[in-house]
């Protein structure tokens, strides 16, 4: 049982996964009875588990985005040890075997016995499949019959897969042969079927209903959702993009920053909100928040991490530098084969290996390769790739980085959308590994403050590609794009509609807007302190009120984080540009 979780900070989902029918208790509707899914809770480590699909519906209703159904059906396939028995008897039949092989025979027949699934006694089991990490036995087509009728549609049985350059051949009428070829024929192509490695052997096409199911989630897979409230994210002007995650607007993103980053990395004390976003930096798959530029420095000091596991090689010797890429720039690796991995994803110009092809069987130079169930093909040319998935009804996607092809699932979906282009990942390393490769110091648009532009916040407005480095250069930016266009809008306080006056910052990162100075002290009167004024401006009374602003909002209802501002406009030069807006403290 498994929990996938997807680039940090992404959306995680939990795999409800089909299992085989035992009398356990619904987690949804608390009653014991027959159930047939089942998922680890990652809180507790424990196995919950759901009866009916009715349960499995209630539960995801409940929970958007943090679960998944995954209907994969058990492959039921033979012993490896079987063919074996059968050639041994076949042997001691025509007396060409010595008299000790029927010992050896029965030896090997009590290595194989196991308790079936099915009758449940112990004897020569002739398939086998597996539950998570718990291996099943079946003894004969009788008691796999008998389960199948018991649990349709669970089970899929591995028959003797055909090669696709042997279809045409194999549907094609046979002309009667003569004897001495028939025998030919059989002779060399037993020995053909005994040279072919597990590997080599081919796939076990989908039916119909299996292809639409996995075409079904793959589609499933490009769904955006909001990383904080889990909502499918509307694409417009208010969604904003940050760290490769998608928010619904300004308030998830602000609430998430204040979830993973409440805290210094470094000197563990709380970040402020003008540094939250700001001093955010992405350090291999985790974020991290710091709350000045000396924290960061000092934390960046001692650091040091594999180019392509991000595994943490700052204490230990297992660390070294090693030219990699097109251009030979040193990186640092915890091991030799991510140095190989690294390099082989970097340097497109290295020099091609050769591998059997997966179709046409020949030893040439691999051009395609693919990664299904856990296993890699490898094809010579994009034909024998296009046969291959023909036969065996996926459908494949490229990865950005290495170029490999996978099939998409829905629990396992890295993706970045940037560039107006969707790119794909197979892993998170590749997803990790192109951000590294790609990523480009930008300026914020507003204090130009410079950042790789995967740490910036990204947002679509009026066709026009805006980059800030923190909610508070946003919002200071969105009042200054309303302070110049002047635009009519309704007081929070008496909700009169007119153009504002005051502004006041939240705690969410959110503006506030009211038409006169009374109705700011009258919106600030309704929380627990004492409203923010400067009547007093020396730095007593600003270090007391300083002092008496309250602590974060337990109940995540925005408060007033600063004084009320009063915004006047300079003359622009430029009527498409935001102007600098000059802040009077009220």
């Amino acid at each position: 049982m498994q929990t996938s979780t997807t680039e940090t900070g992404s959306t995680p989902k939990i795999i409800i996964a089909w299992i085989l029918s035992s009398t356990q208790k619904c987690i949804q509707c608390e009653n014991e009875k027959t159930c047939g899914f089942r998922y680890k809770n990652p809180e507790s480590g424990n196995l919950e588990y759901l009866c009916e699909q009715t349960c499995c519906d209630a539960l995801l209703s409940a929970n958007p985005g943090k679960y998944f159904i995954r209907r994969k059906k058990f492959l039921i396939e033979e012993l490896s040890n079987e063919p074996k028995d059968k050639d041994v008897a076949e042997k001691g039949n025509d007396g060409s075997v010595p008299g000790d092989t029927g010992k050896s025979t029965e030896a090997e027949k009590e290595a194989n016995m196991y308790s079936c699934l099915q009758c449940k006694e112990v004897k020569v089991c002739k398939y086998f499949f597996r539950q998570d990490d718990e291996q099943l036995y079946i003894c004969s087509d009788i008691c796999y019959n008998l389960l199948n009728l018991e649990e349709p549609d669970k089970f899929k049985l591995k028959r003797h897969s055909i090669r696709v350059r042997n279809i045409g051949a194999t549907l094609t009428t046979p002309v009667a042969p003569s004897p001495g070829a028939l025998t030919t024929a059989v002779t060399s192509a037993s020995t053909a079927a005994k040279t072919k490695s597990t590997r080599d052997t081919g796939v076990v096409a989908r039916t119909t209903a299996e292809a639409e199911a996995a075409r079904i989630e793959r589609n499933a897979s490009f769904l955006r959702r909001c990383a904080e409230c889990f909502n499918e994210v509307t694409l417009g002007d208010k969604n904003l993009l940050w760290e490769t995650m998608d928010f619904c607007n300004e308030i998830c993103l602000g609430k998430y920053q204040r979830t993973i980053g409440a805290n210094c990395q470094t000197c563990h004390g709380e970040v402020p909100h003008p540094a939250l976003g700001k001093y955010c930096v992405r350090f291999g798959f985790d974020i991290r928040q710091f709350c000045c530029a000396a924290c960061l420095n000092e934390f960046k000091k001692g650091l040091k991490t594999c180019s392509c596991c991000q595994k943490d090689i700052s204490s230990g010797s297992e660390g070294f530098l090693a030219p990699v890429g097109d251009k030979e720039q040193f990186k640092d690796f915890c091991s030799q084969a991510c140095m190989r991995r690294y390099d082989s994803m970097c340097n497109p110009k290295k020099k091609l290996r050769n591998d059997t092809c997966a179709v046409c069987n020949n030893d040439k130079p691999v051009r395609v390769e693919i990664m299904l169930d856990g296993k890699e093909h490898n094809f010579c040319s994009n034909p024998c790739f296009s046969a291959f998935k023909f036969v065996s009804n996926i459908v494949a996607d490229q990865c950005a980085m290495c170029s490999k092809y996978f099939e998409r699932k829905g629990t396992d979906s890295f993706t970045i959308y940037t560039e107006r282009r969707t790119k794909v990942f197979c892993t998170r390393i590749c997803l990790n590994v192109y951000i590294i490769v790609n990523r480009r110091i930008v300026s914020c648009q507003w204090c130009k403050v410079k950042k790789y532009n995967f740490d910036m916040i990204y947002k679509q407005q009026d066709s026009q590609e805006i980059l800030m480095c923190s909610l508070n250069c946003l919002t200071l930016y969105g009042v200054s794009i309303n302070a110049f266009s002047r635009t009519v809008a309704n007081c929070d306080n008496c909700n009169t509609s007119a153009t504002p006056q005051y502004h006041l910052t939240m705690s969410d990162a959110s503006m506030r807007n009211f038409c006169t100075y009374q109705c700011v002290m009258q919106f600030q009167s309704q929380f627990a302190r004492a409203p923010l004024t400067l009547e007093n401006d020396s730095p007593a009374t600003q270090q007391a009120a300083a002092v008496g602003q309250p602590a974060p909002n337990k109940s995540n209802v925005p408060f007033p984080t600063g004084l009320p501002k009063r915004v006047k406009l300079k003359i622009p030069q430029q009527s498409k540009q935001p102007i600098q807006v000059n802040t009077k403290n009220i």
